[in-house]
């Protein structure tokens, strides 16, 4: 009887010891076929000459680092420098101190389009329509990679202190929508292009109609994705599945967003703008839809028609030039001088 039983459980081993093989033979032959069809182990991107412009924060998740810049976008081209005071605001004229100004604020928030990304101070539209207005303080705001939510953030922060703001001009482009929501494929390209590779966001879903606010997320970090294709896959198809339903809502999610963007504002007894930007990913029939949302929600808007190409980028980046920018600076100032007149007319109606 004892032969018996040890011959079953040598038979039972030797099962488990073929069952494993075959797995782990199944395993590797998924890996090579994953590679050869392009799919790669986790890499992260590098940016080696870019300084670390960004911290993380606890509520945004990040935020522009203070300090004072310069690096090169590709060899062989100029310097850019990029100068931010307390804050995290962005300079928009010589000799900022970063102390509170006594005149009157425009206020510029959004991503990296409204921040200057890959330019230095001077080529950036918040620091040409500073030029424009010299009785105002622009304030730069923006930072490289905030949606709608993040930005709304930041007003929640600031608007309170600030009891002369004119007008809060936001910068938007539709990827913001993927931005809000924390959708898989933002997170990812996040912690791919991090340097530290922690990168959270803050997100907000629709439930009802309502906006419920969630605290930073990240992209996970699966033990071996480093080393095997497959286990990268399996994560990023993971982190999409998660994210799946609050992706579907994006559009959605940003509208509410913009309506609460504006109420904020105008509770401050401010002007809300919206500059509506075209990235190289440009859809007419979405871009359509948020053109009829404002105003449907009579939300002031300026329409930047000229879309971005690869001929408008800075060398060695994506972002668009400093050309770009004050293309984009001639078409926000004449409805900025438009508002301020309005404003001025309404103020001196109401004197006694």
């Amino acid at each position: 009887m004892a032969i018996i039983i040890q011959n079953r459980k040598r038979k039972v081993l030797f099962s488990c010891f073929v069952l494993l093989v075959s797995l782990g033979l199944s395993l590797i032959a998924m890996e090579c076929i994953l590679r050869f069809l392009g799919f790669q182990p986790w890499r992260r991107i590098g940016h080696p000459k870019e300084p670390v412009l960004l911290e993380s924060d606890a509520v945004l998740g990040w935020k522009s680092k203070e300090g004072f810049f310069s690096y090169c976008t590709s060899p062989g081209t100029d310097s850019i420098h990029i100068t931010v005071v307390p804050e995290g605001r962005r300079v928009t004229e010589p000799d900022e101190s970063g102390k509170l100004d006594q005149r009157a604020k425009i206020v510029l928030v959004g991503g990296s389009w409204t921040y200057g990304w890959a330019l230095s101070d001077e080529d950036t539209f918040g620091w040409k329509i500073q030029e424009r207005f010299k009785d105002k303080k622009v304030m730069n705001l923006g930072v490289g990679g905030y949606g709608t939510y993040q930005s709304l953030l930041v007003l929640e922060q600031k608007l309170h202190e600030w009891t002369d703001v004119d007008i809060v001009l936001y910068g938007f482009i539709t990827h913001h929508e993927l931005r809000n929501v924390a959708a898989a494929k933002w997170l990812r390209g996040l912690s791919r292009n991090s340097v530290r590779g922690h990168v959270s966001v803050p997100y907000v879903t629709l439930e009802q109609d309502r906006l419920l606010r969630h605290p930073p997320v990240q992209y996970p970090s699966w033990l071996g994705r480093k080393d095997s294709a497959l286990i990268a896959l399996l994560e990023q198809d993971w982190v999409r599945l998660q994210s799946y339903q609050r992706t579907r809502q994006a559009p959605e999610t940003t509208q509410q967003l913009l309506l609460e963007m504006k109420q904020l504002v105008e509770k401050h007894q401010s002007h809300f703008l919206v500059v509506m930007f075209r990235e190289l990913s440009f859809k007419e029939d979405k871009h359509f839809n948020y053109v009829n949302f404002m105003k449907k929600n009579k939300i002031d808007y300026v329409d930047c028609e000229k879309k971005l190409d690869e001929s408008s980028c800075v060398i060695g980046d994506g972002h668009p030039n400093g050309a770009f920018n004050t293309y984009w600076a001639e078409q926000i100032v004449p409805k900025v001088e438009a508002i301020l007149e309005s404003t001025k007319k309404s103020n001196h109606t109401e004197k006694p």
